[in-house]
């Protein structure tokens, strides 16, 4: 990959923007959520007459093995993460958890193919409305530009498939940053995992986080319902290696599905409190965000924000009587124990 020098770009957002990593090449920044008026149209060039398509070059052959990484060396030194070990620990008791707290836990998401300036624009009103973390939207749509540093600003890389070269995930990392991104949420090859390229796979989320280093955090999606168990394991390994914050189970546009509860647990089995872990795709509502809390996850990702929020507080209650009824029924049974 060659490298090209970048024009001084000046970082929008929210202030919490990381600077571009060093010999990677970044585009001007992009003109985000203000719409911008059109240019003179262009004139139509000459049409192609009917047959006259050109004839096909030779087959280009297919290889069946994944190629090194051409221009992404590994670091001389580990990467690390970006956020200290208290933000990316597990959550001992949902039901200690208020209202505000999970809208804490939440990127409010809008990653849909047809969204507009003015949705992004109201995704943010929302998520400041509800207290959310943060704002999860396209790169296009970049940057957002915001008064105050209430809400940071997510973005994805190589979304949604992941089957984009690690270079050009590294560059569009290092572009997002430029644009105000404070948070990248990375899609993986997952064919390396099926392919047992685990050194591969360690090499592109190395590749993004050098692009986007610290204070940027980092997020690796590894579609966990596309994989088998040591899969997962093997991905959430890569991720801490390489230096990521958080391991997240789904894009929510795989056809495999999204979170599970099952999912999040064994991701943070994995991690334990080396990463954070966030579930996201299909969290809808409030029982479902409890569950994937309570299986380990420390960060959300949905656009059913309100929703959840709204009924948080029957579920808390509820839990919290659950526990207390079963912590009554064992005290119950040990005292009758003990008398018998």
């Amino acid at each position: 990959m060659t490298e090209e020098t970048a024009p001084d770009v000046p970082v929008a957002g929210n202030g919490h923007g990381a600077p571009a990593a060093s010999g990677v090449t970044t585009p001007p920044a992009a003109s985000g959520v203000t719409a911008q008026p059109a240019g003179p149209a262009q004139p139509a060039g000459s049409a192609q007459p009917a047959g006259s398509a050109q004839p096909a070059g030779p087959a280009r052959p297919i290889t069946a093995s994944y190629q090194p990484l051409v221009g992404l060396d590994a670091p001389a030194t580990p990467t690390e993460p970006a956020l200290p070990e208290e933000a990316r620990a597990a959550i001992d008791d949902p039901s200690a958890l208020l209202r505000a707290d999970v809208a804490r836990l939440v990127d409010h998401t809008l990653l849909t193919t047809d969204a507009t300036p003015k949705q992004v624009l109201a995704l943010l009103a929302e998520a400041m409305e509800l207290g959310a973390y943060s704002i999860c939207v396209s790169p296009s749509m970049l940057p957002v530009v915001i008064e105050q540093d209430e809400v940071a600003i997510c973005t994805v890389v190589g979304f949604p498939s992941g089957k984009h070269h690690a270079g050009v995930k590294a560059v569009e990392a290092a572009r997002a940053v430029v644009d105000g991104a404070t948070e990248i949420d990375m899609v993986i090859d997952i064919g390396l995992l099926k392919a047992d390229r685990a050194d591969l796979l360690q090499q592109e989320i190395e590749a993004v986080r050098r692009a986007a280093p610290a204070p940027a955090v980092l997020k690796v999606i590894i579609e966990s319902a596309a994989l088998t168990n040591d899969e997962i394991v093997i991905a959430c390994e890569a991720a801490a290696a390489a230096g990521a914050d958080f391991v997240k189970t789904s894009t929510g546009f795989h056809a495999a599905g999204g979170a599970s509860v099952e999912a999040v647990r064994l991701m943070r089995e994995t991690v334990g409190d080396r990463l954070g872990v966030k579930a996201s795709g299909g969290i809808r509502d409030a029982e479902t965000a409890f569950a994937m809390i309570e299986a380990g996850a420390n960060r959300l990702g949905m656009s059913a924000t309100a929703g959840v929020l709204h009924g948080w507080d029957a579920v808390r209650a509820a839990a919290a009587a659950s526990g207390a009824e079963a912590t009554g029924e064992t005290g119950a049974e040990g005292r009758g124990g003990a008398e018998k």
